[in-house]
């Protein structure tokens, strides 16, 4: 890419875009700008683009020019020059050309929240197959130590072997990495506050998306909160009830909010910890 002073996202040119995403991923981020999944599109104070880009789950998305560089932070997986990235610099080229105003963010907004730690990971299927060499290697090792004793047979196996076995179990139950990312971030933190904000994004994350379910066709969407249950459960155990309280109330509201939004028959509520549940039924 080409380097000059004060270059903005609207400067940025086909030949850009591919040179900094690969043509594979600009694919992609083509695709689910033609699909709608960008929505709440907003600039940023530091000329930088902000939005929800629709997955499996909903990723807070910020492109930026820093050092006169394209940057990019997404709650993706996949992090970095991701196709939620690219589909948010395309939406916002096709606003400048449609000479449609995107509003500037408020400095309260939630994304920035969630943007603050880059590296929390909730799972789209796809990203599963564009994940690198080297996060392929870390989840492998992650799921070898999750399976390490419960069959000594697994011992004997190879590398590969264990490979092949460990890449079907991520492919068809994308939660256990949602579960062990989350885990091991819990693990990661100390202190009252570092904790609190980490569950305070589980919470932000988990709620946005209305639960649903289509009887006849056996389909639908429940929101996993098993990870905001184990986060209240640290918290506890290291003795952050302020946190509790606080965290909770912040539940409640999300809590009755999103299941008032749902289409089931409760199993969104059921999901939620036991003292949302509570409320909720009063």
């Amino acid at each position: 890419m080409s380097k000059r002073s004060n270059k903005t996202i609207r400067d940025l040119s086909w030949a850009d875009l591919e040179e900094w995403a690969g043509t594979k991923i600009v694919s992609r981020g083509i695709s689910y700008q033609k699909s709608g999944y960008v929505k709440d599109l907003s600039m940023t104070e530091d000329g930088g683009v902000l939005a929800l880009v629709r997955g499996s789950e909903n990723y807070a998305t910020k492109v930026s020019f820093e050092r006169n560089q394209l940057s990019s932070v997404c709650t993706c997986p996949y992090g970095g020059a991701c196709k939620h990235a690219v589909a948010v610099i395309l939406e916002y080229l096709d606003r400048l050309k449609n000479n449609t105003a995107v509003p500037l963010a408020d400095d309260h907004d939630e994304r920035f929240c969630l943007l603050e730690d880059e590296e929390l990971a909730w799972e789209d299927d796809d990203d599963l197959i564009d994940v690198g060499e080297d996060e392929g290697d870390e989840l492998i090792e992650e799921a070898e130590h999750a399976l390490a004793g419960i069959d000594a047979s697994l011992k004997k196996k190879s590398k590969r072997q264990l490979e092949t076995i460990l890449s079907g179990i991520l492919k068809n139950h994308p939660k256990l990495i949602k579960e062990m990312s989350f885990s091991s971030r819990l693990a990661g933190k100390k202190g009252c506050e570092a904790l609190a904000k980490t569950v305070l994004k589980a919470i932000i994350i988990t709620s946005r998306e209305p639960g649903w379910r289509n009887y006849w066709k056996h389909t639908g969407h429940t929101p996993d909160y098993s990870p905001i249950r184990k986060g209240f459960q640290q918290l506890l155990d290291q003795g952050c009830a302020d946190d509790v309280v606080r965290l909770g109330e912040k539940l409640f509201t999300r809590g009755i909010e999103q299941v008032e939004q749902s289409h089931d028959e409760g199993e969104t509520a059921d999901e939620m910890p036991i003292l949302c549940r509570s409320y909720l039924r009063r």
